[in-house]
């Protein structure tokens, strides 16, 4: 790959299919998807500006106005290359078939020049029938080239074992030097699947990186141009995507030089698996980014360890005269409130049942004087549930976790501390039996 490169530079695909290195990418994505008159103005003045590849899905809703602007473009329909995908709830053989109709309506084209399956998330039964159905549109002329989209190495084994009549002819992934996906890239040169690259330009949200900025500064060249073309270089095809019709144009300047060899290394060694984006983490499916994911989310502060004691004796309590509290504290705090004798009766038990509540569930106090069932163990003290912290810089795959609230133990002391807790779990229930007699009595 070198400088010689042009706008109309193109790749031949596996099954004989010439691909534009250069495409309009992502007309849509899941956060801001164009509609509209929006989406006919960008595919047009991708059109214009000299562009010839233009990539969107039915998950966008978009493809009838794209449709639009490529007529408004007057740009004969042999010399633009579309691509759509089969979002996942139309896979399946048929409503694969039914989904590719339904495109070609909206493009008002009589084929599509690649369909992809949008992502692998359906599972491997549909994931299967889907490409079937590819085949199938292939063979009456519907679509000419085929291929799958955020496919790791195991969905693309998964796919080659089933020995298909036709090879992916691409795999469209988010790359860039932060998330190099060098496994997948490397599978799929051996055998000979284009790698389309989308978010090459991180959404912007790396282009302030030091050595990024480096680069740029001795190409004389923006962020954007450096990313494009190292991408090219990389063999892929590139799909930078603007709303804007100047960013538009001016991400196409990227066929006046050549990144030199040490610098295309230097770039190619900041990877640290970056996902762009929330919705793409949604449909990326890097196992061992997920595996990172989790032991940073485990690794959780103190404040979830187990502590080796009870609460001190000086931790807050609910007075006796207060209104009957949330769930959390026993039923037996709610009595007093209408007794000063039965309040003042027992001072040190009453505390000691606000630390019991603290540490252990209780379900041996009466819920109500009239009966004798056992209250339900206390919600406030179940583990909490909490979501991991989105980290920029990390992949953002929601993982959900366990974590105690900070005051209540995970687990019960032992030693010193297991007497002392059940000594005062008998203060607790000879308390609570005084109350109640108290109470039936009053009744």
């Amino acid at each position: 790959m070198n400088s010689k490169l042009s706008l109309s530079s193109t790749a031949i695909m596996n099954d004989g299919h010439k691909i534009p290195l250069l495409g309009m990418g992502g007309m849509g994505d899941g956060h801001s998807t164009p509609k509209g008159k929006t989406a006919q103005d960008i595919a047009l003045w991708a059109l214009e500006a000299g562009y010839r590849n233009i990539d969107t899905a039915t998950l966008y809703e978009n493809e009838e106005d794209i449709g639009i602007g490529i007529v408004r473009s007057g740009i004969p329909r042999d010399q633009i290359f579309i691509t759509t995908k089969i979002m996942n709830k139309d896979q399946g053989y048929e409503s694969t078939l039914k989904a590719v109709e339904t495109s070609l309506s909206s493009f008002q084209t009589s084929y599509l020049d690649l369909v992809l399956i949008h992502t692998p998330k359906p599972g491997a039964q549909k994931r299967i029938e889907s490409y079937k159905a590819l085949q199938e549109l292939v063979r009456r002329e519907k679509v000419r080239s085929i291929g799958v989209s955020n496919y790791r190495v195991n969905h693309l084994k998964e796919l080659m074992d089933t020995d298909p009549e036709i090879i992916p002819a691409v795999n469209q992934i988010e790359v860039h030097p932060w998330h190099t996906r060098k496994d997948i890239v490397s599978y799929c040169a051996e055998h000979n699947i284009i790698i389309q690259a989308f978010s090459p330009l991180t959404r912007g949200k790396k282009f302030n990186d030091p050595t990024l900025v480096g680069i740029a500064k001795k190409y004389n060249k923006t962020a954007a141009h450096i990313l494009i073309r190292w991408g090219l270089q990389n063999n892929f095809v590139v799909l930078p995507k603007s709303m804007n019709k100047d960013r538009i144009i001016d991400n196409t300047k990227v066929y006046d030089f050549e990144i030199e060899e040490e610098d295309m290394k230097t770039l190619g060694n900041l990877d640290e698996s970056f996902i762009t984006s929330d919705n793409n983490a949604k449909v990326d499916y890097n196992l061992s980014n997920n595996k990172l994911i989790r032991r940073q989310a485990t690794a959780r502060p103190p404040q979830a360890t187990a502590p080796a004691q009870p609460p001190p004796a000086t931790a807050p309590a609910q007075p006796p005269q207060a209104t009957a509290p949330a769930p959390a504290q026993p039923p037996s705090a709610k009595a007093p409130a209408g007794s000063p004798t039965a309040a003042t009766a027992a001072p040190a038990a009453s505390q000691s049942a606000t630390q019991l509540s603290q540490a252990v569930p209780s379900s041996s106090s009466p819920a109500t004087p009239p009966t004798s069932a056992k209250a339900p163990t206390p919600p406030a003290n179940r583990p909490q549930t909490v979501v991991a912290p989105k980290n920029p810089s990390q992949p953002t795959d929601q993982v959900i976790i366990p974590a105690p609230s900070p005051q209540v133990p995970t687990q019960l002391p032992y030693g010193a501390g297991a007497e002392k807790l059940q000594s005062e779990k008998g203060n607790v229930r000879m308390f609570a039996l005084g109350i109640t007699i108290f109470l039936v009595i009053m009744w």
